[in-house]
């Protein structure tokens, strides 16, 4: 409980671990060295679950792009808006970096139009993003993501599920939308693989995407 003042029993629980085959080992104390228990625990869980699959999916792309004559210095956008090695990208510090990534390259477009505040509105394919920069990154160290508490600094990001691939309803007597995904097979409607009707589609009807300008993959 009181790890973050005390960490030999969670050491030791490494030590432990350690012997028994286990490679990836998150430890609170280390992860988020704070002194509320839930959210230590939670972020501990969701680092534990996470850092293995994001050092898979590192070790894929660096070996894709390095050469052994010209070596590639990798790195990756955290959910606070900064770069980390890969060697260092941590599970708890991936959860916004997709956002993120969006936040930053809003805030220098506005920097370099002359504008020192924007409102940064950011849609993918199962959500949109919204975040206000004002001359500065606003962070916070607090967030609840999915009902999951997370002690980490993160950009401050609003997000809704409605995306290009959210799928619309009528129920109850009205239209809404996701917070199911189409995904990216089938898709919408209008890849012309059996998928359902979405946010993409209406803007196709609508004349707010031209389906001219996009490879006949996508249908």
């Amino acid at each position: 409980m009181h790890s973050f003042r005390y960490p030999a029993h969670e050491e030791q629980i490494e030590k432990i671990a350690h012997n028994a085959g286990y490679t990836n080992i998150s430890l609170s104390h280390r992860t988020s060295p704070l002194s509320k228990l839930v959210a230590r625990a939670e972020t501990t869980v969701v680092d534990a679950y996470l850092t293995p699959v994001l050092e898979h999916y590192v070790n894929l792309v660096r070996n894709k792009l390095n050469d052994q004559k010209n070596p590639t210095d990798l790195f990756f956008m955290q959910s606070s808006g900064g770069l980390v090695d890969g060697d260092s990208f941590r599970g708890k510090d991936s959860i916004l970096s997709g956002p993120a990534g969006g936040i930053v390259g809003s805030a220098e477009v506005c920097r370099m139009a002359g504008f020192d505040r924007v409102i940064s509105f950011d849609m993918g394919g199962t959500s949109t993003d919204v975040a206000h920069y004002r001359g500065e990154m606003e962070r916070t160290l607090e967030s609840t993501i999915s009902g999951t508490h997370l002690h980490t600094p993160m950009l401050n990001v609003h997000t809704v599920a409605a995306g290009g691939g959210s799928i619309l309803h009528f129920e109850d007597g009205r239209f809404q939308t996701g917070p199911d995904s189409a995904g990216a097979d089938p898709g919408p409607a209008c890849y012309r693989k059996g998928g359902p009707l979405t946010v993409t589609d209406c803007n196709v009807m609508l004349g707010k995407i031209s389906p001219q300008n996009f490879p006949r993959i996508f249908g």
